[in-house]
């Protein structure tokens, strides 16, 4: 079929179940997941699939080409597949060399997939580890380029044939972690962030950005495949830190601080409860009749493209641990180093907003005033951000963060 064919040729495709249709046609624009396309003299916006979005944005737009066009399992038409006519450009075979990184440079075995500007790896399938009726639906993908689902759910098992185990994550020759962030990345984080910072702004709230100062750790216990894991954000794969770390530790903080760990008596105090919440019942202080607080917390996304580095912790007396200290730790047990993934070198964007306006004369919490409530909130905060820090081993210096505003 060829481009001058009338859209209502499309219509066809809503009524044909599990049909596929292909088209000549010109991509105009794409946002989020769809595509606006010119088919003869009219034009139609259309949801598309993942890969056929990430076929669309490799080319500059307008561009024309061939598109396939089936239902979706809601019985959505949707683009499944794009590719342009013109011919694609040629890399020469040294370009091509010296861009492409030999399978030595490489510690495993992944697919590549080259493009004139940079290298994008995706894990293959090969080695996945899923169900067949899984694996048979995805046979038409060559692999998976999105970082949370190679992670945490399509992790490689079995690269390494003499250590039969899952590949928590791919380093290239420079050992800089291979994180696949999505092309759009720029994009989508200015707009989540810009989001973020509109809801807050209309409920009196502001933000406040901060930098990592050495490394950060968000979801060690992440439920993975490799034991070890990584908060990531479920649809883009990029690193983030969830309101309710935010929350957790800043409360954590106050705590330890003013009340030295006394849960019964910071729920007895009004500030304490104007910030976090607590329970009603001042008699019975485990009943559930709790008060939400008056502060809202948001999650924290990065402000530019985050930098995913590895650390190591090593069991030295792993024979020790393991059979609950029945056998002696002593020095002939083998060291066990355990790798996982830290966040360096990223700013943030904190964002707090007022519920409702808190109502208490008194409060253990030094600095914490009614009159300024959220803004005093905003100090607690950044001091509990850089003296305590959020995430895991902070005991140990990592998760710390400083405000890059300074205080008025």
């Amino acid at each position: 079929m060829d481009g001058s064919e009338d859209l209502s040729q499309l219509s066809r495709v809503d009524q044909m179940s599990q049909s596929t249709k292909e088209y000549t046609a010109e991509i105009l624009s794409v946002e989020g997941n769809k595509a606006t396309i010119k088919l003869g003299d009219k034009t139609k916006t259309l949801m598309a699939t993942p890969n056929a979005i990430t076929d669309i944005l490799k080319h500059k737009l307008p561009i024309k080409g061939k598109i396939k066009i089936r239902k979706n399992f809601r019985g959505i038409s949707q683009i499944s597949s794009f590719s342009p006519i013109t011919k694609p450009v040629k890399i020469p075979k040294t370009q091509l060399k010296e861009q492409t990184p030999q399978k030595s440079d490489m510690k495993q075995n992944y697919a590549l997939i080259q493009k004139p500007d940079k290298v994008k790896r995706k894990v293959s399938l090969k080695h996945v580890l899923v169900p067949s009726d899984t694996k048979s639906t995805l046979n038409h993908i060559d692999g998976v380029d999105n970082f949370y689902l190679s992670l945490t759910k399509f992790a490689p098992f079995g690269l390494d044939k003499e250590k039969k185990k899952f590949t928590v994550f791919l380093m290239d020759k420079n050992q800089i972690i291979v994180s696949n962030l999505p092309i759009r990345y720029d994009e989508w984080v200015t707009k989540i962030n810009e989001k973020i910072v509109n809801i807050a702004k209309s409920m009196d709230g502001f933000c406040f950005k901060v930098s990592v100062s050495d490394k950060l750790i968000v979801g060690l216990g992440e439920a993975t495949v490799n034991e070890v894991g990584m908060r990531l954000h479920f649809v883009h794969g990029f690193p983030y830190i969830p309101s309710t770390s935010i929350k957790g530790s800043f409360r954590s903080f106050i705590l330890e601080k003013y009340f030295d760990f006394d849960e019964k008596e910071a729920l007895q105090d009004e500030g304490f409860k104007a910030i976090f919440g607590g329970t009603s019942n001042q008699d019975d202080l485990d009943k559930e009749d709790g008060v939400s607080g008056s502060v809202i917390f948001y999650d924290a996304f990065p402000l530019e493209k985050p930098t995913i580095e590895p650390d190591f912790m090593t069991v030295h007396f792993r024979d020790y641990y393991e059979h609950n200290g029945k056998n002696p730790p002593v020095d002939t047990d083998q060291p066990n180093p355990i790798s996982f993934l830290t966040v360096k070198n990223t700013s943030f964007q904190i964002c707090l907003s007022l519920l409702r306006n808190p109502d208490f004369k008194q409060t253990a919490i030094e600095g914490l005033d009614p009159d300024c409530f959220l803004e005093s909130v905003k100090e607690l905060l950044k001091q509990s951000l850089a003296e305590n820090g959020l995430g895991a081993k902070t005991n140990v210096g990592y998760g710390r963060l400083i405000s890059l505003q300074k205080n008025k």
